[in-house]
């Protein structure tokens, strides 16, 4: 009997383990996909950026061969 609850025992925290690993794994997961979003966001954002400094380039051009 004793045998029989020291093995159910190792069967729960093994359950149990698997459980907390899931869960760091969801985590995990969740935290790459808004380190994602976020590096996401950054690259729209230089790339407007890149986008006006280029339109204020081409006009200093046109400005200059005036």
């Amino acid at each position: 009997r004793m045998r029989e609850n020291e093995a159910t025992l190792g069967r729960l925290q093994q359950q149990g383990g698997g459980e907390e690993r899931e869960r760091e794994r969801e985590r995990e997961r969740w935290s790459l996909l808004r380190a994602a979003r976020d590096e996401a966001d950054r690259s729209l954002s230089l790339a407007a950026s890149l986008a006006d400094k280029e339109a204020a380039l081409s006009h200093a051009h046109a400005t200059i061969k005036e």
